[in-house]
């Protein structure tokens, strides 16, 4: 029974840790993409491109974007499989801790959204292999990576939001059973 729990205990910080890791370089990774991306817009407009720029850098910074895509995506599908083990593991105990049923429901909230422009990364990074990309005026283009600044730029920031606070949450876990107990306890003998 000593050997479960500790088997049990032992693989849950190792999917901790490899959802902590993951995360950060999934974040990480959108974030340097999202950089990239919005290079390509002026500052402080509603998104208008640089005219400056050739066709050429244009499309080199797409290309970047979508080769960033592979390391992002492959971070976040760890993220996932690291969440759902968890999950499993730590069910029985969601009641009792606060931070972990806050970080699962933030997570399964933020991976609509990221599944959701995976997806749309995927399909750019496919019209890209094919040679469907010519110019920064191609339909690819519009359809996956315009429509994801144009359309769905709040989602980004949002999501960037609950991650961080996923990261809070699992590094520094408020909200346990046990901290409450021990404030209880406190606030009784004074």
């Amino acid at each position: 029974m000593a050997t479960e729990m500790f088997d049990k205990e032992k693989l849950t910080k190792i999917c901790i840790t490899i959802f902590v890791i993951a995360t950060v370089f999934w974040a990480g990774g959108s974030m340097i993409r999202n950089i990239m991306a919005f290079d390509l817009f002026v500052p402080a407009t509603e998104l208008s491109l640089k005219n400056y720029y050739s066709n050429e850098i244009r499309l080199h910074a797409i290309h970047l974007y979508s080769v960033g895509s592979v390391y992002t995506g492959t971070s976040f599908g760890v993220a996932l499989c690291a969440s759902i083990a968890l999950f499993l593991l730590l069910r029985k105990n969601l009641k009792s801790n606060g931070w972990l049923f806050m970080a699962f429901m933030l997570f399964f909230i933020v991976s609509i959204v990221e599944l959701y422009t995976t997806y749309l990364d995927i399909m750019l990074g496919a019209a890209i292999s094919n040679g469907e990309i010519y110019s920064f005026s191609s339909e690819p283009i519009k359809d996956y990576f315009l429509f994801r600044y144009y359309k769905l730029g709040i989602l980004e920031p949002m999501k960037y939001l609950g991650v961080i606070t996923i990261i809070i949450l699992v590094v520094w876990k408020p909200l346990s059973k046990k901290t409450t107990d021990f404030v209880k306890q406190n606030n009784e003998i004074e």
